[in-house]
């Protein structure tokens, strides 16, 4: 991430140029990033009814359900043993869609029972996304379609990740604003909260 005279971090983001358009250019990264966090919805046009969304209801339906069917608690162990039958399975046949969403379902599953709200888990699959399309990420070309890509960390924020979502503060607002004025300290070792961590 280049460093600004000032020494703050410069994201590369689209300049809106004062507004010169309407704030829904799938063009500029910035607006993606202020879609993802729900600042800027796009919105529906009056004769179209919006498709059923999985929304904080849905996840609260699926925890009343799973919670009834399957009991309370944790159960982290026994989540991870069902997610690791699932992949087997996608291995399997992986053009079955109805593998790959079974997977879905129990990480949300063990995301409410690690103790976390719906909103709060959609909120950092938002913010999830937002920051993937913030890092750096090699040309897929270059690399092994058998492998994970993973980003460039020498672009990561060098502060600790305590703010929303899993930023820092700063790195959180310089999303949407296009600059990062953290220092240049050595990282913190992980989160403050349990639960979801974002690294």
């Amino acid at each position: 991430m280049p460093e600004s005279a000032t020494g703050a971090y410069q994201l590369t983001l689209t300049d809106h140029r004062n507004g010169h358009h309407s704030g829904h250019d799938r063009s500029c990264v910035r607006c993606r990033l202020r879609s993802l966090l729900g600042r800027t919805p796009s919105p529906t046009p009056p004769d179209e009814t919006p498709p059923p969304a999985i929304d904080a209801e849905h996840l609260a339906h699926q925890r009343e359900w799973s919670e009834r069917t399957f009991g309370p608690g944790p159960r982290t162990k026994g989540v991870l043993d069902h997610i690791r039958k699932e992949l087997a399975e996608i291995e399997a046949d992986p053009s079955d869609v109805t593998e790959w969403v079974d997977v879905v379902i129990l990480a949300l599953d063990g995301a409410w029972r690690a103790g976390w709200e719906p909103q709060e888990i959609i909120d950092a699959i938002k913010a999830k996304q937002a920051k993937n399309e913030a890092r750096t990420w090699p040309d897929w070309r270059t690399m092994s379609a058998d492998r994970a890509i993973e980003h460039d960390r020498s672009q990561d924020c060098p502060c600790d990740h305590d703010g929303p979502h899993g930023f820092c503060h700063a790195h959180f607002e310089a999303l949407i604003g296009g600059v990062c004025e953290c220092p240049r300290p050595t990282r913190a070792s992980g989160n403050s909260r349990g639960g979801v961590h974002h690294g």
